[in-house]
């Protein structure tokens, strides 16, 4: 449907539930890489929410799959197994805003004072690397599991 293609492009999610024979394991990681390709990962939970709804059916009902998406539309962390502790999934946030969020700027801005011509130069050309939009600032994503209860760390918002 053009609701599914909305929230799942690649339609990983579609073809994780069409597949049989997975196990547990392999359709967590489906997931993630399904979570670290989302274009706005701050839609990681209402985009889980829509597809678990799409896709819920009363034989997808007991779908590992469907497990994850609805762990995640509630905020929680796939976890292995039913045993595991609960968790809370932060994130996914782009590299560039965590590393903004931990105060990289201040730091190179501290740091470039002692630098001069081309190792200043080369400096800046480092910091844009690691945090612009159009370099690795959005390429990659940070995420981070903790324990249900426990704040955030540093940096990390909780998934919406």
């Amino acid at each position: 449907t053009e609701d599914a293609k909305l929230h799942d492009p690649r339609n990983l999610i579609g073809d994780a539930l069409a597949m049989e024979g997975l196990s547990v394991e392999e359709h967590r990681s489906i997931f993630f890489d399904w979570a670290f390709g989302l274009k706005e990962p701050e839609s990681a939970a209402a985009s889980a929410a829509a597809l678990a709804a799409i896709y819920r059916t009363e034989a997808t009902a007991d779908h590992p799959m469907i497990a994850l998406l609805e762990q995640a539309a509630r905020g929680a962390a796939p976890a292995r197994g039913q045993a595991a502790a609960p968790a809370i999934a932060s994130g996914p946030v782009p590299q560039g805003v965590f590393l903004e969020r931990l105060g990289i700027t201040a730091r190179a801005q501290a740091l470039a004072k002692g630098l001069g011509g081309a190792a200043l130069e080369a400096h800046i050309a480092a910091h844009r690397r690691l945090t612009h939009p159009d370099e690795m600032g959005t390429l990659f994503k940070v995420m981070a599991l903790t324990p249900e209860g426990a704040p955030a760390p540093p940096a990390m918002e909780p998934a919406p």
